[in-house]
């Protein structure tokens, strides 16, 4: 049987003593808030460095072009099938941001309330751009690693401290981009995901466009994306379609 919505989130007791910990090694601050708010609203400060290492990868001229254009393909393709599985999941596994919770929000000051949402599960932030970070471990070992390093750093602890997400939210989002990304990675020994993935990366200036955009929406934290998706469903609603 499916877990249904609940107000608190999983292991909701080692959750609270894990924030309470960081807030004692770091307790709130105007200057601490205003360095997580950067990281946070700042796409320059966060995802691009991971739209910079993808593009530049990509256009990469050393040998086994066509090999490294599929290895990189897996990424959007591991997105994908990560996001729609967070998708399914969100009905049944949700639950609010700690500092929208009763239990929780007491640890923040008011002014951090207005942070989070009713259903914070998992952190999508983390989870895409991690994705990418292990997606480009095969190709640049050590970018890789730094960048798997700046997502806990930039991307999921600001928005654990101003209490966006739980620690488990994080913690389940390192799990799925793994296993998603295992999972594309044994779908890619299949004789029809390496044609079609051969197919997307040998389609010249198509090929390169969709690149280009992709990396700009992960440079701008699929911002255009979001903004796109909601006004679909404003006017889903103002037609009375069922979206």
């Amino acid at each position: 049987m499916l877990p249904v919505p609940q107000s608190q989130p999983w292991f909701s007791t080692i959750n609270y003593e894990l924030l309470v910990h960081l807030y004692r090694v770091w307790p709130f601050s105007h200057l601490r808030v205003t360095i997580a708010e950067i990281f946070i609203l700042n796409p320059w400060m966060s995802t691009l460095p991971f739209a910079l290492a993808y593009y530049l990868t990509w256009n990469e001229t050393s040998e086994e072009v066509a090999r490294r254009k599929q290895r990189l393909l897996e990424i959007p393709l591991t997105c994908i099938i990560a996001v729609a599985v967070t998708v399914v999941l969100r009905p049944w596994i949700a639950w609010p941001s700690p500092s929208h919770a009763s239990d929780f929000q007491s640890l923040y000051p008011g002014y951090l309330w207005a942070y989070g949402n009713e259903n914070c599960f998992p952190s999508h932030s983390t989870l895409i751009c991690l994705i990418v970070a292990i997606g480009l471990l095969p190709l640049h070992r050590k970018i890789a690693a730094a960048l798997v390093a700046f997502v806990i750093v930039a991307i999921s602890l600001p928005r654990i401290y101003v209490g966006g997400h739980y620690p488990i939210d994080v913690a389940a989002s390192v799990v799925l981009a793994i296993v998603c990304y295992l999972a594309v990675r044994a779908l890619r020994s299949l004789p029809q995901v390496q044609a079609v993935l051969s197919w997307a990366a040998s389609r010249g200036l198509w090929s390169e466009c969709a690149i280009f955009l992709w990396s700009f929406e992960l440079g701008d934290g699929f911002r255009g994306t979001l903004t796109t998706v909601k006004a679909l469903r404003q006017l889903a609603r103002f037609l009375s379609l069922p979206i």
